[in-house]
């Protein structure tokens, strides 16, 4: 495929100078004057600018056709052609390989429209000695703004688009010397997107669902904690309208992580907000994490579901379609319940009077927070070695008859470390990237375990409620007897994981190990 090639134009160059000049020394078809727009896609956490893809919409080379066009480092890698609208998840998209590699990528999180181009075109055809067209050389004048946030409208630097056609090389070589040579044009790379972008305020990978706060080792605990706080309350709020137009699942996971983490840092950075302070806030981040906790639990159900039933005989999966209706209709009364508790007051009086904490003057600590002073290493040092010791002793007491209380402490306490690991990212040595990555490991597989032991039990509850209103056939209730065995043998092969998998977290947390991870 034959690369186009770009050139910036200069703000004083105008088209039609541009086609005058060119015109002189090279033969050219009647220029044309064309508007088109391009669409630029991507998950809300850019999992496709961290492929190095980019994916936009473009009108096709046939009349009232779309081309859905995937490019990796500036070069189209994969096309097709839509036939109706840009479809809100990849799974939509028509059976291919195409969607199956973008699947692979953006998984359940739906495609935003992250900037619209609009492109005013003045082409012309190179011609040869035959008349035939052997390069198409296009001047375009760009404008750029966010569909979803109904931006102002961005003048971009217009750009000489050079197109070679198979075949002509030495042609499109003529075009391209005439374009150095008379107008001092130098071909650049394709930055549409990032000046579109950057135009609108914006570049690319401007979120991530990771904690990114830059702390140092003599800062005031109690500042660095309002850092990692109000860090926090940022991605809260970032995912706060997806999660009100309920657009893909992950924006109330995102949102439930930032909202745990909150809490977590509140319960294990001790002694460096005003009690009062902690004990409030504690509270108002628990009603929060309770208002989704059932809406979470149905999109994990869902999710589950939605896999099991590709892995299913044909019969089974089309007798489950009845429930994973009735989880659809329980998923938005939840979401009901979601969007009560965002227009409620408490919802705004929280984020006010939190937002007002985290900003306001640190002042002389109180005698309540004998901690907010001291050096965050120190405290960050403290607090690691006293909740390792914690996970380690959980970790010990796993045993292949352990009940599942006993596995679930270790789930908890675990995350809580990782959280604080997360936090203290900037304080700490090589060494905890090793630690994280044994305790992911670990965590995984109780994720996981965990996972099929509710989804067995939400199922089952389920199963109940449709019974109870009498609305679900024999057929699903064989179906789903059927599905839960298979559950059932997931469950005790994640269990066995979790033994298997526990020694590797052992070794890596001791005394020694945790409180070497500060650096001072």
């Amino acid at each position: 495929m034959t690369r186009t090639l770009h050139y910036p134009l200069p703000a004083e160059m105008t088209p039609e100078q541009v086609l005058h000049v060119v015109g002189e020394h090279l033969s050219l078809a009647k220029p044309t004057v064309a508007t088109e727009t391009w669409m630029y896609y991507d998950t809300f956490d850019w999992r496709l600018h961290n492929t190095d893809g980019i994916l936009l919409t473009r009108p096709g080379r046939r009349r009232d056709t779309t081309e859905l066009l995937w490019l990796t480092n500036g070069e189209v890698s994969r096309r097709i052609r839509l036939d109706g609208t840009m479809p809100a998840f990849a799974r939509d998209l028509p059976a291919s390989a195409f969607r199956d590699a973008l699947l692979s990528i953006t998984d359940v999180r739906c495609l935003v429209p992250v900037i619209r181009v609009e492109r005013r075109i003045h082409t012309a055809a190179m011609l040869n000695k035959d008349a035939k067209t052997t390069a198409r050389l296009s001047i375009v004048e760009r404008y750029a703004d966010e569909p979803t946030r109904r931006t102002d409208r961005h003048t971009l630097t217009p750009v000489v688009e050079v197109e070679p056609l198979r075949g002509y090389d030495a042609e499109a070589k003529k075009l391209e010397k005439t374009l150095a040579k008379r107008l001092d044009l130098e071909p650049g790379e394709d930055g549409q997107l990032s000046e579109a972008l950057a135009a609108c305020g914006r570049r690319s990978g401007d979120y991530t669902s990771k904690v990114v706060v830059d702390l140092t080792p003599d800062e005031p605990a109690e500042q660095a904690s309002r850092a990692i706080h109000r860090a926090l309350l940022t991605q809260l709020l970032r995912n706060e309208p997806g999660v009100r137009d309920d657009l893909d699942p992950e924006f109330l996971h995102d949102f439930r992580v930032a909202t745990r983490r909150t809490r977590s840092a509140l319960s294990q950075i001790k002694g460096v907000y005003p009690v009062a302070v902690t004990n409030r806030f504690k509270d108002e981040f628990r009603w929060l994490q309770q208002l989704t906790n059932r809406a979470r639990d149905l999109d994990v159900l869902r999710e589950d579901l939605r896999r099991d039933l590709e892995l299913l005989p044909a019969g089974d999966a089309a007798e489950l379609l009845t429930l994973d209706t009735f989880l659809a209709e329980e998923r938005q009364k939840e979401q009901t319940v979601i969007l009560d508790g965002l227009d409620s007051a408490r919802w705004r009086d929280l984020v006010h009077d939190w937002r007002l904490f985290l900003d306001s003057e640190t002042g002389e600590p109180p005698p309540d927070a004998p901690h907010a002073g001291r050096p965050m290493a120190e405290v960050a040092a403290e607090r690691l070695k006293k909740l390792g010791a914690r996970v380690r002793k959980d970790a010990l007491a796993i045993q292949p008859d352990s009940p599942p209380e006993v596995l679930h402490a270790l789930r908890i306490d675990g995350k809580k470390l990782r959280y604080l690991l997360e936090f203290f990212r900037t304080l700490l040595s090589k060494d905890a990237t090793r630690l994280v990555k044994r305790m992911k490991t670990v965590q995984d597989a109780l994720g996981d375990w965990h996972d099929a032991e509710q989804q067995q039990i939400a199922l089952r509850h389920a199963a109940d409620s449709m019974a109870q209103r009498g609305d679900i056939p024999v057929g699903t209730l064989l179906a789903l007897g059927r599905l839960l065995a298979r559950l059932d043998e997931r469950w005790a092969a994640e269990r066995k994981r979790v033994d298997d998998v526990i020694g590797t977290l052992v070794d890596a947390i001791d005394d020694d190990r945790i409180a070497k991870l500060v650096r001072r």
